[in-house]
């Protein structure tokens, strides 16, 4: 296993090396961009270095002083660069080396200001320009294929970096939102448009710096907008897809998406048996593009779910601008949407669970399991943005109806050390449930701009108020026919139990935040410090009737003690300050550096009021407590070469216990695990330190960037559990606070990408690793579990122009469970090793194959290897490519297992689960296009 990992990764290595290494014969040119009538250097002047055919090799902007430079300029190719910028004529230079140096130095270079009525001389089509603060890259100066689309201009970009995940990076930065005429293109997810938009109907691409937070400017991200064409601003697009193959498997998929001006509609459908599982419309369409592929492997059939899946979807979204161009300080959007999912399963699991009871003593339990359900959802939901210069407003809200079908049947064995049986149990469970759901979420900002705010009089400081309003109606039925017998003392227990209860949850919560409260209050500014007040109100409320029976002599009769009803209220008030101090330094064109320094404070106020029929749960409590806050952030950016931000933030989590924790009603029928209550536990408060440090690489075309993360809390008085265990293997759980809870958490990501003149590699590293100590008593003894979990992955990818692509993802995870009090320890270990493979075979046949390397190792049982191989065929027709015949391979090798390793409190859990194996599929798939033509 080792060595084919260590094979891919020399292979791919010594392409890369190769590509590199037939450069051999380089050098680099600089030079200082100067306006001489005015006698100083150009900044922000775009630089372009283009080949002998005018292909776009690399591209910069001048730095303060006008600088600019390229290295690694192949001798064998003649090159010229463009310099351009706003107000001043062009200039094209030829670059000529000297056959002895590997450098060029081409000194001052000279711009000439543009003359009112003076015919210039025209120099072609320039493909990149940096207008005022936007850069610019021009269709027309790039030549692709006639049916490209946007992502495949974007990879012809020397300085812009597609990701195999679809993010997308400009000169090191990561692009935040891209935009299609100054809207969102049918989603947020940027395959929808990058994959679909053929390239000649695009004018050009923009990248811009947006304001998050208009009165810091150095709260920004990045944006990208697509503008299109005069006259070719409205289309449709989609995909109709049918399949069938082996073993009864299908597929069934389809959408058409139309826009104009300012409507975008999509209707979408899907259908399969192959456990590919769409939970929103976005995923349809991100997943159904023009140009599909690549080494994306986010929707494919999923080896690792559980059971036979059967499932339906449909969806439909309806969005409408009232403004046709919108901007960051225009905008009036409505969008509505509707979503049906309907999922069939059939599940059959086998599993070993090993509880520890002292240091000498286990108990094994053995049980199968056997279910199906049918799910189904239908969500409607509505969102309204409205923005006009320094107000906004935003409404979003949903209605869903959703309903749960449950048939199970299960069989539990328990053995003990010396292999005795202590018990078994038997349990059939039927349920049917419907669940309606709302929500409502209604905001409202004034934010003005920190120019505008400093010019007016009016002195209201800005200030955002929101509220919210959730609703749950759940109703339901069950029956459980369930049996017990326990070998220690012979007891048995036998139940016929009809379950319906119906369930009204709510919560409303308004939030309010003024800024800089001081200069409100006193009508002046406040230079020394700033000072927000923050207030948040919310009211929970619950109420459950249950209504049980038990047969009795073949009649139900009711269950006085299980059959209740209580009300819930929740009153959570909150009062805050926090204040703020930043120091800063900026030099134009240069750096900007910033120290920002938060303390702050909050009054929480938490007023619990139950109600039962039960005396025990009346129950009424009132929590009163102090919340600190303090951060402090470090940001430094030197213009055009790193952008690096870090920053540690304290906080104070308080959480209540609720009603099953204080007081339950016991359900006998829960043989193996029955929770009583403990009115004594209060409430957990929990302390919680986080560390960040982020880098961004600005000064070269390849994007490096690094991000690290940690974090640790801790409390001494956490909400815990109390574990009695019984000889027959039975828990009675109570639950108390505890102390010495500790958890650290921390995590990092890199990116690196190199650009080569025809090829590209592209490198991404993260880890996680939580090192978790958690309190708890077992038969009244002191424990602290000590569970570690870790995650680490790689890839690497690599892509020879537009003919082949290689990604090679590992990823290794280890979990570990220790007991120290009772010398018990597990521990387990997963790799899992990726391998995919795109290959354009001629301009219409392509060739995907992925291979994924499973090795499951853990404590006490046997290794779980298993491979599975995955291999795709498809074969463009039509003038216009949008005919695709797809001949499709799914674990090839016929080993999918599903088997899962996890740890609850003092238990260590094995289940392995029937799974989706090995099929054949052949589909036919026809993408109609049309753009801003006429039929």
């Amino acid at each position: 296993m080792v060595r084919r990992v260590l094979f891919t990764l020399v292979l791919i290595l010594s392409l890369a090396v190769k590509c590199y290494s037939q450069d051999t014969k380089l050098f680099s040119v600089t030079g200082k961009v100067k306006d001489v009538a005015l006698n100083y250097f150009l900044s922000s002047a775009t630089v372009s270095l283009l080949n002998s055919d005018s292909t776009l090799v690399s591209l910069q902007i001048t730095d303060a002083y006008g600088v600019f430079n390229f290295s690694k300029i192949k001798r064998s190719v003649p090159h010229h660069i463009i310099i351009s910028s706003v107000g001043y004529r062009s200039k094209v230079i030829d670059l000529k080396p000297d056959k002895n140096k590997d450098f060029l130095d081409l000194g001052t270079v000279i711009m000439e200001a543009t003359t009112i009525g003076l015919k210039e001389v025209s120099i072609g089509v320039e493909p990149v320009t940096m207008n005022g603060d936007t850069l610019e890259f021009n269709s027309s100066a790039f030549k692709l294929d006639s049916n490209a689309v946007l992502d495949d201009w974007l990879r012809k970009i020397p300085n812009v970096t597609v990701w195999n995940d679809g993010q997308i990076t400009v000169n090191g930065r990561e692009i935040k939102s891209l935009l299609v005429n100054g809207k969102n293109f049918f989603g947020s997810d940027f395959k929808i448009a990058t994959q679909n938009l053929p390239k000649n109907v695009i004018q050009t691409i923009q990248v811009y710096k947006k304001d998050e937070n208009k009165l810091n400017p150095l709260d920004s991200t990045m944006e990208m907008n697509i503008k299109l064409k005069k006259g070719l601003n409205s289309g449709f697009f989609g995909k109709i897809s049918a399949g069938g193959g082996t073993n009864g498997r299908y597929e069934g998929e389809g959408n058409v998406n139309g826009y104009t001006k300012k409507i975008q509609i999509s209707l979408a459908a899907a259908a399969n048996n192959t456990n590919k599982i769409a939970n929103d419309l976005q995923t349809l369409l991100a997943n159904s593009t023009f140009k599909s592929g690549r080494t994306d492997l986010s929707y494919q059939s999923n080896f690792m779910l559980p059971g036979d899946n059967k499932t339906n979807t449909l969806g439909v979204n309806f969005k409408y601008d009232f403004v046709e161009f919108p901007t960051f300080d225009n905008k009036n959007t409505l969008s509505i949407s509707q979503f049906y999912q309907k999922r069939i399963s059939y599940q059959t699991a086998l599993i070993d669970a090993i509880t520890n009871r002292n240091t000498q003593d286990a108990i094994f339990q053995k049980s199968s399991e056997n279910a199906e359900s049918n799910k189904a959802s239908n969500t409607t939901t509505l969102n309204y943005d409205f923005v006009k210069y320094e107000n906004s407003v935003s409404l979003q809200s949903s209605f869903a109806n959703l309903s749960d079908d449950i048939n199970s049947q299960s069989r539990v064995k328990s053995i003990n050390s010396q292999g005795d049986m202590v018990s078994a149990s038997n349990a059939d469970y039927l349920q049917n449930s419907t669940q309606k759901e709302f929500s409502l979420f209604l905001r409202y900002a004034y934010s003005p701009s920190s120019f505008d705010h400093k010019m007016k009089k009016w002195k209201m400081e800005p200030f955002y108020i929101t509220y919210s309003n959730n609703h749950i109606n759940t109703n339901s039925f069950s029956n459980l026919k369930t049996s017990f017998l326990s070998d220690i003392d012979g007891s048995a227990a036998n139940f016929d139990r009809n379950r319906s209860f119906e369930e009204d949850l709510s919560d409303q919560k308004i939030d309010l935040k003024v800024d800089n409260i001081l200069k409100l209050l006193s009508g002046k500014e406040t230079y020394f410090i700033r000072a927000d007040f923050l207030n948040s109100v919310k009211l929970e409320q619950a109420t459950r009737t249950d209504f049980v029976q038990d047969k009795q002599n073949d009649v139900y009769v009711d269950n006085k003690y299980l059959s209740n009803k209580t009300k819930r209220k929740i009153l959570n008030s909150l009062y805050g300050i926090n204040l703020s101090k930043s120091f800063g330094k900026r030099l134009t064109d240069r750096f900007d550096r910033n120290l920002a320094f938060n303390f702050g404070g909050s009054f929480n106020a938490i007023k619990y009021d139950n109600t039962s029929l039960k005396q025990f749960q009346n129950l009424q409590r009132n929590y009163l407590s102090f919340i600190p806050n303090a951060s402090v952030q470090w940001f430094d950016n030197v213009f055009g070469k790193r952008k690096i931000s870090a920053g540690v933030e304290m906080k104070v989590d308080i959480n209540i216990p609720q009603l099953e924790q204080l007081a339950p009603l016991p359900d006998s029928t829960r043989f193996y695990y029955l929770r009583i209550g403990n009115p004594r536990v209060t409430a957990e408060k929990i302390q919680q330190i986080a560390l960040s440090y982020s880098y961004e690489d600005l000064n070269t075309k390849n994007t490096f960037a690094y991000d690290l993360k940690g974090e640790i809390k801790f409390s001494n008085n956490k909400i815990i559990d109390s574990v009695f265990l019984t000889p027959d293997g039975r828990q009675l759980v109570y639950a108390t606070n505890g102390p010495s809870y500790r958890s650290f958490n921390g995590s990092f990501e890199i990116r690196k990408a190199v650009k080569f003149n025809y090829a590209d590699l592209k490198f991404q590293a993260f880890g996680n690793l939580s090192k978790d100590f958690i309190p708890n008593f077992v038969n009244n003894q002191f424990v602290i579990n000590q569970n570690l979990a870790t995650n680490i992955g790689v890839s690497a990818g690599y892509g020879f122009k537009d003919m082949i692509v290689f990604d090679l993802r590992e990823n290794i995870s280890y979990y570990q469970f220790k007991q120290p009090y009772f010398d018990a320890a597990f521990n387990g270990t997963t790799f899992t090793h990726t391998l995919s493979m795109n290959y354009k075979v001629s301009k219409k046949m392509f060739f995907n194959t992925n291979i994924n390397f499973n090795d499951n190792r853990s404590s006490g049982i046997n290794p779980n290897v298993f491979t599975i191989w995955n291999a795709y065929l498809s074969k463009r027709f039509l003038k216009r490519d949008n005919c695709e015949l797809k001949f499709s391979a799914l674990d090839i090798l016929r080993q999918n297992k599903n088997l899962i390793n996890r740890i609850e409190a003092n238990r260590f859990i094995t289940s392995s689960r029937n799974a989706l194996q090995q099929y054949f599929l052949v589909s036919l798939s026809y993408y109609p296009r049309n753009f801003g033509k006429k039929r």
